[in-house]
């Protein structure tokens, strides 16, 4: 009887204690970032809290691809949910550069049924709300372990890889005249 009564505790107390599951505020986000060199990755977080990725190594062009598949965690969630709820309030910029060469860059665009917030960031010196948005999601991507054998396409990855130069038109050696 006494075991009856404590499994009916334990029982009230789980039931009692379940906590409202908040949904994205997002309809998706999407992120590219690229070192300045040869490491890139593009990624889109969906409003299943599903994160697809792809890890690049890019030269001129797309040399090899790893792409992943993870689920956030609910304080994940939460946590981007605040970062997309104060950004509709400040309304950032959509360029936020710095003067460098071989900088690291990202873009990130947040897609909502009321619009879409896009910004593209170089160099690291920006510390405001949309950049520590991307830090965030930065550091929670970096571990993601779920390889998948499917190659993502994203929207974003084209700005990702390189224009090639301009077909170099050829020019012709007139020596100078003697006068």
């Amino acid at each position: 009887m006494i075991k009856l009564i404590k499994l009916f505790w334990v029982l009230a107390l789980i039931s009692s204690c379940k906590s409202e599951i908040a949904k994205p505020v997002y309809d998706s986000i999407e992120l590219s970032f690229s070192s300045g060199w040869p490491y890139a990755f593009s990624l889109k977080i969906d409003s299943a809290n599903v994160v697809s990725k792809c890890d690049y190594k890019i030269i001129s062009k797309i040399e090899s691809v790893k792409c992943f598949c993870d689920t956030l965690s609910q304080s994940s969630v939460d946590s981007l949910n605040y970062f997309v709820s104060e950004l509709k309030n400040r309304k950032p910029d959509s360029v936020y550069a710095e003067n460098c060469q071989d900088c690291s860059w990202y873009t990130i665009r947040i897609n909502e049924t009321e619009g879409r917030i896009e910004s593209e960031i170089t160099g690291d010196r920006h510390k405001n709300l949309i950049d520590s948005l991307a830090d965030f999601i930065l550091r929670h991507s970096y571990g993601m372990k779920n390889r998948v054998d499917t190659v993502y396409s994203f929207p974003l990855t084209e700005r990702l890889v390189p224009t090639p130069p301009p077909m170099q038109v050829e020019t012709k050696f007139t020596p100078l005249r003697k006068i």
